[in-house]
């Protein structure tokens, strides 16, 4: 599971954007800030709603997630109900391949989403090794979370 989101400052922000190529612009920190301060992938309309107050549009801040995700510095998650949604990558990528970082589960009931470590999906070492070298793009695994979970009688 995703840890404790931890700060990002605007030094880090410049820093992600620098070494992908790309201007260091107020609308683009400010969205790396905003997806730092998350604890599992959120959509355009959850991140404008935050930066709105600062005075950016939600065309603009598309825009900025479009060009974060084309530079690898942020992952958009599908999760098949057409609303895509967004997390910060926390690894540094040389190439520009879609691909996320860990998996993730979301509750079929709620819509609640959980970020994932290999571990908690019970691999083995040797199948973990084995999996070292592909270029996982996504995996996603829907169920119902405890709250929505209705026991058998």
């Amino acid at each position: 599971m995703k840890s404790k989101p931890l700060p990002l400052t605007v030094d880090e922000a410049n820093e992600r954007l620098r070494s992908a190529g790309l201007r260091r612009t107020f609308t683009r920190i400010s969205i790396l800030q905003c997806l730092a301060k998350q604890t599992a992938p959120v959509t355009h309309a959850e991140i404008a709603a935050e930066l709105l107050q600062l005075g950016f549009d939600a065309s603009t801040i598309f825009r900025g997630l479009g060009d974060l995700v084309s530079a690898a510095i942020v992952s958009r998650l599908d999760l098949g109900d057409h609303t895509w949604r967004f997390e910060l990558r926390t690894k540094v990528v040389n190439s520009h391949a879609p691909y996320l970082e860990h998996p993730h589960i979301v509750c079929t009931g709620c819509g609640r989403i959980i970020c994932l470590t290999e571990d908690s999906l019970g691999l083995q070492r040797s199948q973990q090794h084995e999996l070292a070298d592909w270029q996982i793009e996504e995996v996603l695994l829907k169920g119902r979370c405890p709250q929505c979970h209705t026991p058998p009688p």
